[in-house]
């Protein structure tokens, strides 16, 4: 999982969630394939969190902790107009 860690000089928070915490009722998680390997979630999570409030972001690694190609986004809203419009490919 995804630590804030602030290696910039620009704020940057991301709410850190006990794994054993359910997604809220009305979230939105979205599949993102087809990543390079050399994407990490602190990329993702620039790129998504323009599109609401992230709850959770994870790259799906190997047991070698390779990426392997794929990601998912838990947004905490999934009625939030920007989401259903990206989404949407809109």
């Amino acid at each position: 999982m995804f630590q804030a860690q602030n290696p910039y000089q620009y704020p940057m928070a991301m709410p850190q969630q006990p794994q054993t915490q359910m997604a809220p009722r009305n979230a939105a998680t979205l599949y993102i394939g087809d990543l390079d390997e050399q994407i990490n979630e602190e990329m993702l999570y620039l790129r998504f969190s323009q599109y609401g409030q992230i709850f959770t972001l994870k790259i799906a690694n190997d047991l070698n902790k390779k990426s392997r190609g794929f990601a998912f986004v838990t947004y905490y809203n999934k009625s939030d107009g920007k989401i259903i419009n990206f989404n949407n490919g809109s």
